[in-house]
Parts: structure tokens; sequence; C-alpha cells
């Protein structure tokens, strides 16, 4: 977004000269189409290349193919079935006993087969599952007679759009997906007239399917007895008719059409594992037969508006584009990147889309973004589409605060809850105390193992990890409400569980955390026999005990907040000084397990052990200037290319996004640009669809977003008073000199204007819900603001 009008900097001047006092307001940043639209000359190639909207619970992906158009359908709440396996109380505890008594001898091969034992008495997990195809066949039209295909999708209002040309025939058609009124929208116009067919399709499990009238209906239930659906696609021709024959419609006689969408299922978002038992289908057609009141123009506007307000919230700019590459498609301009060119525009895209796909992905009453956020195309997502826990997830909601998008946190807090409620069971089959949950979730709450290998399949720390998002919420918002009924009973039992899994350690007298893997690594040890023997299951590793220091540092923040003293507290307090800190092993990097193991995979993909670096707050270059040295040392040696990855074929997307966002809390702004980067020349589709190798997952389209944001504002950090100490341009890349961001969010309830020229910053501007005097530090100086009330 190019900014800087003669009449701007001196706006911003003056902000900046009066930075000690209330600044006035900035000007926003003039809409820059190349920053927030994609675009393409051609059908995508399959759902993975389409493009996405959605509203939270209905998400939908246009091919832009023509004369047959697919359109992919989904909903948050269709999975397959499972029954849950009853944990008796104690039932792990002393297989938990003897693999940890084993550890403690050096015997991490057999404390790895005690441990499997017991948690693979445990539950699978579920996998998402797509909700079917609207397939739309423009009639009297051959493929070979299109000249010319265009697509685009809209990031501030949402719509994806395709039109197709041909010698005789232009068709143009548009796609939102409605929160307000809980629908898909598409929109179909030709000037010479459209005549063309609808037909619903889905793969398995449908049970009945009617075409009458102008109305599809499809119901079914998703595999192994999961979640019952319906849905319901409506033709609302303008003029014309439209007819049922042999299970599909046909639409003929008019220049212009609106079809609608709903869904409807029989998944209880209170008590998933109890499905409603009312007539659930009837919703489908209340929602329709609102949305055809408001009329297709109605409809839409609302759409575009609602995602508007909240894309609208935050922007930056990082600097111009050639104007002869920002003409450019986004396919054309990703293979120009590819190839080492530069184009901070579509850097400015990325970060866009991002928080696109998240409002897309998690509403007030959805699901929050599993794997894939919404979106998938068959019948058993990849890795199940599940809510993995041990960064994944978490990842999905780096953006969220920091970005203003906090409103998106409502279903991943919902998460949380049935966590805490499914995973006291699995607490108790340890003998512990609290709550516990595992690897991964489902829609049905899954809190414990699922049965895989112990190379993936060994962690119990996925709901504390997962936790912690409770306090950066508050950090973020100042809602003390919030605290007392949403964080406090998940953090009081997550800290309850910790006090009961920490075991003390004879020779340190620390508290150390296990049995339990690093996830997802492996190690080479020698073991008690003399011999070299492999392994993934160890106690004290750093991975784990940086999340007890965050679980315990985060429940006695949230007490002292609320009021809270009493023993309970006392013992959490005396426990946190006892964790022990992150290791520096004799090379100079923070070791990942409590003894200095053989790597197997030096450039493996997870980087578990510098959780204390970020997403945590235990390690920061001005408060641990020697653990956050360790920490690049770690980094920088699991980054090297002559590493690769685990897989041996280099890094996948969402470790690249982590990576951009360790280097952003280090102050290395050109090595967290390098991380992006390259996620983008590898781990990215055209239509900018993160990969995790191979298959799409939408983490890293996430957690790029939440590292921009970090390069250019930090507040993790405090001041000797406790406020939030606010960093503008901490990691600063030396390519982006010149720029701006409106409606960066920092700890504190601070939202944050800023704009900037030859890497240092002219002006800035922060407000907050209630006035206040924050501290800022600006181009190496540090001063109070007071900040306006909004």
């Amino acid at each position: 977004m190019k900014l800087h009008t003669s009449t701007t900097l001196l706006l911003f001047t003056l902000a900046f000269a009066g930075c000690a006092t209330a600044a006035p307001a900035m000007p926003a940043p003039a809409p820059n189409p190349a920053a927030w639209k994609l675009t393409a000359d051609h059908p995508a190639a399959g759902w993975t290349n389409g493009y996405p909207v959605g509203n939270g619970s209905l998400g939908a992906i246009s091919l832009g193919t023509f004369p047959k158009e697919t359109i992919y359908l989904n909903h948050d709440t269709i999975w397959s079935g499972r029954k849950p396996v009853p944990l008796a109380e104690n039932s792990r505890k002393a297989d938990m006993d003897e693999a940890f008594a084993l550890c403690m001898k050096g015997d991490y091969a057999g404390a790895q087969g005690i441990y499997c034992r017991a948690k693979n008495k445990g539950n699978g997990v579920a996998s998402f599952q797509g909700l079917g195809t609207l397939e739309i066949e423009h009639l009297g039209v051959e493929a070979k007679d299109v000249a010319k295909v265009e697509r685009g999708l809209d990031l501030m209002t949402g719509m994806a759009r395709a039109v197709a040309t041909t010698r005789a025939v232009t068709v143009k058609e548009r796609m939102l997906a409605s929160f307000p009124d809980q629908c898909v929208v598409v929109s179909l116009d030709s000037a010479t007239g459209l005549h063309c067919k609808f037909k619903a399709n889905r793969a398995a499990g449908v049970t009945k399917q009617t075409a009458e009238g102008n109305e599809l209906i499809v119901e079914g239930q998703a595999a192994g007895g999961g979640t019952k659906f319906v849905f319901r696609i409506l033709v609302l021709p303008d003029g014309g008719s439209v007819k049922a024959e042999n299970g599909a419609l046909e639409l003929d006689g008019t220049k212009s059409a609106t079809v609608i969408i709903t869904c409807a299922t029989d998944y209880n978002r209170e008590e998933p594992r109890t499905p409603r038992k009312d007539d659930w289908a009837i919703e489908a057609k209340k929602t329709l037969d609102k949305a055809v009141d408001l009329g297709g123009a109605k409809l839409s506007a609302r759409a575009a508006a609602d995602h508007s307000r909240l894309m609208s919230a935050c922007a930056i700019d990082l600097g111009a584009t050639d104007p002869t590459v920002a003409k450019l498609t986004t396919p054309e301009r990703m293979a120009l990147l590819k190839k080492g060119g530069a184009d901070p525009d579509l850097l400015e895209t990325y970060f866009q889309f991002g928080r696109h796909m998240l409002v897309g992905s998690s509403r007030p009453g959805s699901l929050p973004p599993n794997l894939q956020g919404l979106w998938e195309g068959g019948m058993h997502a990849a890795w199940n589409g599940d809510f993995h826990l041990n960064i994944n997830v978490q990842m999905n909601m780096w953006p969220a605060n920091v970005t203003g998008l906090g409103e998106c946190n409502e279903p991943y807090f919902h998460l949380l809850e049935l966590l805490h409620k499914h995973g006291q069971e699995t607490a108790k089959s340890l003998g512990c105390r609290g709550y516990a949950a595992g690897l991964a979730s489902d829609g049905w709450g899954v809190s414990d193992w699922v049965g895989g290998s112990p190379e993936w399949d060994s962690y119990i720390l996925g709901g504390h990890w997962a936790q912690e998002h409770l306090m950066e919420h508050y950090r973020f918002t100042q809602d003390k409400a919030f605290l007392k009924e949403k964080a406090w009973p998940i953090l009081k039992d997550g800290s309850l569980f910790m006090l009961d899994w920490l075991r003390e350690d004879p020779k340190t007298g620390f508290l150390i955390s296990g049995p339990g893997s690093s996830p997802e690594n492996a190690f080479n040890y020698t073991g008690p026999d003399g011999k070299q023997h492999g392994a993934n299951i160890s106690i004290g590793n750093t991975h784990d005990h940086a999340v007890a220091w965050e679980t315990f540092s985060d429940t006695l923040e949230c007490a002292q907040l609320l009021g809270i003293h009493d023993d309970f507290t006392a013992q959490v307090e005396k426990a946190l000084k006892r964790v022990p800190p992150p290791p520096i092993g004799a090379d100079g990097r923070i070791m990942e397990w409590h003894e200095p193991f053989g790597e197997v995979w030096k450039g493996h993909r997870h980087k578990s052990h510098l959780h204390g670096l970020y997403p945590g707050h235990q390690i920061s270059l001005a408060g641990t200037p020697a653990l956050a040295a360790a920490a690049q040392k770690s980094l920088d040696m699991r980054m090297d290319p002559k590493n690769g990855d685990c897989a041996g074929g280099g890094h996948t997307g969402w470790n690249l996004a982590w990576s951009t966002n360790l280097y952003a809390r280090l102050h290395q702004g050109d090595r967290a640009l390098s991380m992006m980067e390259e996620q983008l020349r590898t781990q990215v589709n055209e239509n900018l669809f993160n990969r995790c190798g191979g298959p799409y997952q939408i983490d890293g389209n996430l957690g790029t977003p939440a590292g921009m944001a970090e390069m250019l504002i930090q507040s993790h950090e405090t001041t000797a008073d406790g406020s939030p100490l606010i960093r503008l341009l901490p990691a600063l890349p030396t390519v982006w000199k010149d720029g701006s961001a409106r409606g960066l969010h920092a700890r504190g309830g601070v939202v944050v204007d800023m704009a900037w020229q030859d890497g240092k910053v002219t002006a800035f501007h922060v407000t907050s819900p209630q006035a206040q005097t924050v501290t800022v530090e600006v181009n190496g100086e540090t001063r109070r603001v007071a900040a306006q009330a909004q």
C-alpha cells in the first residue's frame, strides 16, 4: 500500500512530534488492489488451488472451470463417528511410574515399550469430511469453445469470482459466504442468457437426495455413524424458469440467477458426544427462507460488509512492488518470487489472505480451524483434518489478537472447554488431578492419546500448550470477566495436573516432567548395556518444562488479577521455582532433552525446545540474553539448509512460519523474512494455500501473518511496573525500509498505527479502550505515551 503522500507525511510528523501527549488520528491507508486481491487467468486444477470463502461454519471453494463448474462445500461439524473408550481411574498410573523409573535408569527403549502399552489403551481420532459439491453445467457450450477464464478473490469483501468467455457467451460467477445470514450465495450473470444445469453430489453417506421445484436437498451421515446432515441448494432466477428433472435442476430463459446454499446438522455444539434429538434439519429450511426474503443483492451486500468489518481492521504496507509485476496474476507473481524476485505487495497479500482464512474458518458459534481450516474436498482429510495440539491448532490462532481479529478466538476457547471437560478422565487415568490432552482432538473433543506411533503420539501436554492462549487473550483485551468465567477454571485444572505430573529429580531437587516425547523427535543414546539405542520417550524434556513454566506463570498471573490467594496458589508458586530452566549444551545450544542425546535429525521440523522463546515468554533478548543466544544457535542449526528436514525433503510450511516468529522474537528481521519467502517459494500453492510437504494445511497460512506482525510490533516483555513494553519495528528486514501499518494490536489493550522511512519510525499513534499511558520503544528510545481512548 502506497501511503506516503506529502499531506500524510506532514500529519505523521506532527503525530510523532507530539507523541508525549495524545496524537491526532492518522489517516487510513488507501486501498491497494495489488495487495488485497488474488487473480488467475485459468481455472483451478483442483480444490487445493481454488478460492475459499467461509462464514466459520459453512465454507465453499470455487474452481472457475467452464462450462462445467464445481463448487466444493464444507461444514465445520462434518466429522466421522467414534466410540469413546472409557478410561478407569489410575488405569495407567502403574505403567507410567514404571516407565519413569526406567528412564531414571537410562533404559529409554524399555520405558518406551511400557509407555506405549499404557497410552494405547486410549481413543482414536475422527476425520473431518467434505459436505459435498455443487456442479453447475452450462448447456450448449463445449470446453473447446472457451477462449478465456479469469478468476479472482477479493480479500476485503471475501468475494470469489470467475468470468468465462467464449466466442458467443460471457458468464460471470460471484460467491460469498455470509456470517450474518449463515449461507453461501452464488450469483450468475450472462448478457446473452443463462442455460445451465445444477446437480448436488457427495461421494458417500447420502441417505436421501431430491430435486423438487427449484431446490436440491441432500441428506446423509458422515462415515462410521458420524454427523448427520442436510444441505439445501435453491436456485432463484431473475425471470425465466427452473425445472427439476432426473435429480437435477435446469435453468433457462434468464440473464441472472442467485443460488443460496444452507446446511444443518445434528451436531450438538454444547455436548458433541450427545447428538441433537430435536428437529434440527428444519433449521436449514428456516435459514434458507430468511435468505430468500432478503434476496441475492442484499445477502451479498450484508456478507461483504460483515467480512470487510473484520478485514479492514488491520493493514500493512511493506514498500512498492514494480508496477509491471503488480499487474501480473498471482500465479505469475509466485513464479517470479520463486526465481528470486522481490514483491512486497505479494507479501502483504499473503498477510491478508491468512486473515481472510481465519475470518472464514473461525467465527463465534463455529468450531475453530482444524488442520485444513474449514476446507476439504474429500471424505478423509490429510492427517484426519483434526485439531493437532502439538503446534498446529495453537499456530492457527497466533494472528487473531495482534491483527485485530480477537472475536475469531471464541471457537478456540470452546474447544478448550471440551478438552478441559473430557481431559479430566485422561488425567484421572494417570492418577492426576485436573485435566490433560494429548496430540490431537476432533469435533467430539478427544482429550487423550490417539493410538499412533510413539514418534508423534507421545505427548500429553497438548491442552496445556493450547490453554496458554487464554492469558494471551486477556493481555490483549484486558477482559477480567473473561478471566473469571473462561480462563480461571481451565488454568487452575491445568496447574493441578502439573502439580501431580511433575516429579522430583533426586539428583537436582528440580521437578521434572515425563515420561513423554519432545514432539515429534527421536534421539540416540548409550543404554545400560553399553550399546547404542534409539527412542522417542524420555523425561525432563525442555519443551515440557517450558509448558510447565507457562502453565504455572499464567495461573499465578490470573489469580493475582482476580484477587485469589490460597493454599493452591501457594503450591503453584513453590512449584514454579522448581521448574528447571532451559539447559544450554556444551555447543552453546539449548538442549532438547535432559541429557545430551545424539540427534537423529538436526533439521527436524519441530522446534519444541524453543517454546520458551515463542510462543512462550520465558526467553527474551533483554531479560535472558544467554538463553536467547542459545536459542538462536539452536534455530540456526534447525534451519540450516544442509540439515534438511527429518523427511529428507526440505521444510514444511508451518515450520517455516514458526521459524519466522522465532527469528522475529530474536530481532532478526532479515532471517525472519527469508523464512517467509522460503515458505512462499516452496510450500505454497498458486492460490496461496500453505502445504505441509504435499497436502494443504492451513497453519502456515495463519502462522506467517502472526510472524509478520511480530516483525513490526512486539509487546511480550514488561517494564518494571509490569506493564507491556511496546517495541515498534523490532525485527524490520532491510528491504522493508519504507512502509506503514494500521490496526496492529499490542498487549495492554493498545492499538498502534505507524509509518516509517529508511527503517526509522516517522510517526505513530496509539489508542486503547480507555485512555492510559503506555511505554513505547521507538527508534531505540523508550517513551511514555498517552494512548487516546477509542
